[in-house]
């Protein structure tokens, strides 16, 4: 019986050869369609989704009106608004500023690289699942010299070493001592970084 249809199915595309061809390129162009609007809502489904508060995470942005009537909506906020809204609202219960990507100079003994890491509040290890494999959440960025790194970075520098306590030169005038280690940031995070630094000294 299948075969039979087969059968008719190819002698029906070779009469109709034009109308074959531009209903098999449509069917071709339609699944090709469809999986790439699949893998693109996917892509899009999978960023961040492993916050497990994702549901409760807001970011404040910022609109810019300019005399010619354009606005601008910046991802970027003044400095002091983070901790102003935490103190005024009741409502939120935590508040991170974090900054753009930033290249320092880190040096253990002979080793010496430039790393890209952000400045955050110390909220950040709270508000977002960034697990910590060393340290404590609540306080390992609880003062100026503290410093928290990648898993990856804690083993380019101090290899099977102990890192928390571990101190490194930092930009060549400061010293920081290691408080966390993180797992990895995952591919599907927006917020890349290899290391954590206070937002006070930024």
């Amino acid at each position: 019986m299948i075969r039979n249809y087969l059968t008719i199915a190819l002698r029906n595309i070779f009469r109709n050869k034009l109308f074959s061809t531009v209903n098999i390129l449509g069917l071709v162009f339609g699944i090709c369609s469809a999986m790439l609007i699949f893998l693109w809502v996917n892509d899009e489904m999978a960023v961040d989704g492993y916050h497990e508060n994702i549901d409760r995470l807001y970011r404040v942005m910022e609109n810019q009106g300019y005399s010619d009537g354009r606005i601008y909506t910046f991802a970027a906020t003044p400095g002091p608004m983070a901790p102003f809204i935490k103190e005024k609202f009741p409502e939120i219960e935590r508040a991170s500023r974090f900054t753009w990507p930033v290249r320092n100079l880190f040096q253990v003994d002979d080793l010496s690289f430039y790393e890209e890491g952000r400045y955050v509040d110390p909220d950040f290890l709270s508000m977002f699942t960034f697990p910590l494999i060393r340290g404590d959440v609540n306080t390992a960025l609880g003062n100026n010299n503290s410093i928290v790194i990648s898993e990856s970075m804690a083993k380019k520098y101090f290899g099977d070493e102990e890192p928390v306590g571990k101190v490194f030169s930092f930009n060549t005038s400061k010293q920081l001592t290691v408080t966390g280690v993180l797992k990895d940031v995952p591919p599907s995070s927006s917020i890349k970084f290899d290391y954590l630094l206070p937002f006070e000294i930024f």
